[in-house]
């Protein structure tokens, strides 16, 4: 046998190895690649959380038709009335802004407020017949993947608006007890979100407790309440500090997108050529994409990549505030997203570090609300306000409230004329309570979150 042939074979069986050892190594990581993603997924149902739109609509709890609020609600949104886009007051209404807490209704103010309630007079009265019932689930449908529609939050904004103008109005004629009530609906019409797992309802829902607490400080610098009064606040605003239900949101977030790293290619031209319309989109199912991708694990490694970081996330979004800012400060997944080209990953990561601070805020206003109520049913037993929150406790709070910002208890200040309670917001820093002027554009930077009655 010649040198050369010698070389050939060498050449040629050192190549097979290589390729043997390739294929061994491939098949390997492969299998590794699917015993982890199997695990991923088993642990998502051993929780018993869902891993699809399907699967979510049974998820999403059930509501009998006859304790569901949210039912009634739309009725009473399909109620609403608007003026016109010819009418002045169509702007009017949008580019409305809550007036400070000591600052007068303008004459038309209150004849924008007076004409939507009269308008809207039978909606509000449906809408109040909606709160009383006692859970709620309005009628989406998360099989459509990121094609759900959610039809009845700009209306109850809106709704939410009215109920504000009402409340705004009574305070003007110092009708303080129906002030109260006005509140007590804005935080009902709140609650009908409370269990509906995606982000923009939760801050369409965040909005109405903050829109709420404006108007108690508006409230209770108009005038001391009864005890009867404060009692009923208490109720209202107590139910609105959650904690759980941004991890409500991203678990949901979840179920929707899994789906879509299993795409056949028919699925992705039909997606596109539909371009957002529901009824011509065909939803993808699981196990479905071409047979090169399934081979090579190029969709179960960008899926498996998005299960790793979103677990982490919800287990982050599960901590109260300020536990749950770790989410903002771990850029990790993000960076490797781009370094390793997770292209679906990047598409259907959640943007969670907007969202954390928005519930901080929202956990924040309802905890400077419902200590502000604490304040004035001690002023109203003892004739004089707390030197400190701590006097607050145990009759009148069952512990000092935490800033979410900083785990910190919330700070309380005696003012010349009455107090004021705030959190140090979203910068992290105190400003002594500086409070955020209307005109600032940069929100809740360099200024406290506050809560001041000046009486």
């Amino acid at each position: 046998m010649t040198r050369t042939v010698k070389r050939i074979l060498w050449s040629t069986f050192s190549l097979a190895a290589l390729l043997i050892l390739s294929l061994a190594f491939f098949f390997g990581w492969r299998i590794n690649l699917e015993h982890n993603l199997n695990a991923e997924l088993r642990a998502i149902y051993s929780a018993g959380l869902p891993a699809s739109g399907t699967e979510l609509n049974d998820w999403y709890s059930k509501v009998p038709d006859s304790q569901n609020a949210a039912l009634v609600m739309t009725q009473a949104l399909a109620m609403m009335r608007e003026f016109p886009a010819s009418d002045v007051r169509s702007n009017e209404f949008a580019d409305f802004r809550t007036p400070g807490r000591t600052q007068p209704l303008s004459a038309k103010e209150k004849e924008l407020f007076s004409s939507c309630l009269e308008m809207n007079a039978s909606a509000l009265s449906k809408m109040r017949e909606a709160i009383k019932l006692p859970k709620s689930r309005y009628p989406i449908d998360f099989s459509l993947g990121i094609y759900y529609q959610l039809p009845h939050l700009a209306p109850l904004k809106h709704l939410a608006r009215m109920e504000e103008f009402q409340a705004l109005l009574d305070l003007d004629a110092t009708n303080l007890p129906a002030a109260n009530i006005a509140i007590e609906n804005i935080l009902g019409m709140a609650t009908t979100l409370d269990s509906e797992p995606v982000v923009i309802s939760w801050i369409v829902r965040n909005g109405m407790v903050l829109s709420a607490t404006t108007v108690l400080e508006r409230r209770l610098n108009s005038g001391p309440a009864t005890a009867d009064e404060l009692a009923g606040l208490t109720s209202a605003f107590g139910p609105s500090e959650k904690t759980n239900l941004l991890a409500r949101t991203l678990i949901a977030h979840r179920a929707i997108a899994i789906p879509y790293f299993r795409l056949t290619w028919a699925n992705v031209r039909e997606q596109a050529k539909a371009d957002g319309d529901p009824e011509a989109i065909e939803i993808p199912a699981s196990n479905t994409e071409p047979l090169l991708f399934r081979i090579s694990g190029v969709y179960e490694r960008d899926l498996l990549f998005y299960l790793t970081i979103m677990r982490t996330n919800i287990v982050l979004a599960s901590l109260p505030p300020p536990g749950s800012f770790a989410i903002v400060t771990n850029k990790g997944p993000y960076t490797e997203m781009k370094r390793k080209h997770y292209a679906l990953s990047e598409m259907f990561y959640p943007e969670s570090s907007g969202a954390v601070f928005v519930e901080a805020k929202s956990l924040a206003t309802s905890r400077l609300a419902n200590t502000a109520i604490a304040i004035e049913q001690f002023r109203l037993a003892k004739g004089y306000l707390p030197e400190n929150l701590a006097t607050l406790t145990p009759k009148f709070l069952p512990e000092v409230p935490i800033d979410p910002f900083d785990g910190q208890p919330l700070r309380y200040r005696r003012l010349d004329k009455g107090y004021m309670v705030y959190s140090i917001g979203k910068d992290r820093r105190d400003h002594g309570g500086r409070e955020r002027p209307p005109d600032h554009s940069i929100n809740d930077v360099g200024f406290d979150i506050t809560f001041t009655v000046e009486r």
